[in-house]
């Protein structure tokens, strides 16, 4: 025992403090130690415990062995299905090849049947043809003929319909009925055609009409101003020789304005060409302080080689050697000339 009131100084009683922790904690392991024992004594003598650590591990062994038979069980029926889905492909894999072999030897007797029916009309014919040819009004006036009539029925008859022509030719001994059913057989097809070639034409007039129809709804429909000026701005913002560079302009537009007919891409194309084509001479009539004064007679190809060099130098190349290449994609024009053209059409749109 310390009593720490009888420490001489602190770190007597600092020592004294340790001491007795450490005693203490002793003492409790002790205790802890000796209550254990008492209660493992206890449940090793009364029944009623034995019974329940009995039922405990009964539990505890019934539940594993339950879930180890689950277990076998569904990794059975795993194999089970690997099994059965594997069989079942199997067959019907095996089903298919017997399907496919079973069409192919339809097809090649099929073929078999066509080709010696077509060959028993041909020899039919041919010793017909011997008897035909003296006659007064012979029914072909050379082999060829005969020949091209015959071909034709090989390659449009069925095997079927082959036989049957046969057998009319064999009872009657007419070859009248070959070039009869050759004729009937060219004037279908001319009809078929015909038919087709209508109705081919019919969709390209329906297809023109329509295209008229949707260009003179889009010519009927004016542009505002608010829609001029964001045409301005969208050649601005997409410069060409950008990828799909009227689709943006187009996008751009119809955000801009929140329009309810949104332009497409062709109408801004001919909108910026008409104002490109018409406004810009009357600017040069008129010019105001923003337009260059000296601007030369521009033609419509010229017009088309300076967007094309536009679009081939984007304003990404350095601007003297930029107007350069475009003054020489442009006949007749110098580089002063392609650069006042260029803000002619811009303050043409503008004012538009």
């Amino acid at each position: 025992e310390h009593d720490t009131e009888l420490a001489g100084d602190r770190y007597e009683k600092r020592w004294m403090e340790k001491e007795i922790g450490r005693q203490a904690k002793a003492m409790k392991k002790d205790e802890m130690a000796r209550i254990t024992k008492m209660v493992e004594r206890s449940m090793s003598m009364d029944p009623r415990l034995k019974r329940e650590k009995i039922r405990v591990e009964h539990e505890k062994k019934e539940k594993a062995r339950m879930l180890k038979e689950k277990k076998e069980k569904d990794e059975q029926d795993r194999k089970d299905r690997e099994e059965r889905e594997a069989k079942e492909s199997a067959e019907q894999g095996e089903r298919a090849r017997v399907e496919k072999a079973e069409m192919k030897i339809k097809r090649d007797q099929e073929k078999k049947k066509l080709r010696k029916s077509r060959q028993a009309l041909r020899r039919l014919v041919l010793a017909e043809y011997q008897t035909d040819s003296t006659k007064e009004i012979p029914t072909w006036t050379s082999i060829n003929d005969l020949n091209d009539d015959v071909e034709s029925l090989c390659e449009n008859l069925s095997a079927l319909e082959i036989d049957s022509l046969t057998s009319e030719i064999t009872e009657s001994s007419q070859l009248q009925i070959v070039a009869n059913r050759a004729n009937d057989l060219r004037d279908d097809t001319t009809k078929a055609k015909k038919a087709e070639e209508r109705e081919r034409s019919l969709k390209r007039l329906e297809a023109k009409r329509k295209e008229l129809a949707a260009k003179a709804a889009r010519a009927a429909k004016p542009w505002s101003k608010e829609e001029l000026a964001a045409l301005v701005k969208a050649v601005k913002k997409y410069p060409a020789g950008g990828a799909n560079r009227w689709e943006a302009i187009a996008l751009f537009i119809n955000n801009l304005c929140q329009l309810e007919d949104p332009r497409r891409k062709e109408e801004c194309i001919e909108k910026y060409n008409q104002v490109a084509n018409s406004t810009a001479p009357a600017v040069k009539a008129k010019p105001s302080d923003d337009t260059p004064k000296d601007v030369s007679e521009w033609t419509e190809d010229q017009d088309k080689q300076l967007q094309a060099g536009l679009a081939q130098f984007p304003s990404s190349v350095e601007k003297n050697e930029r107007w350069s290449s475009i003054a020489q994609g442009v006949p007749g024009q110098s580089k002063k000339d392609c650069v006042d053209r260029f803000k002619t059409i811009r303050q043409a749109l503008k004012n538009s």
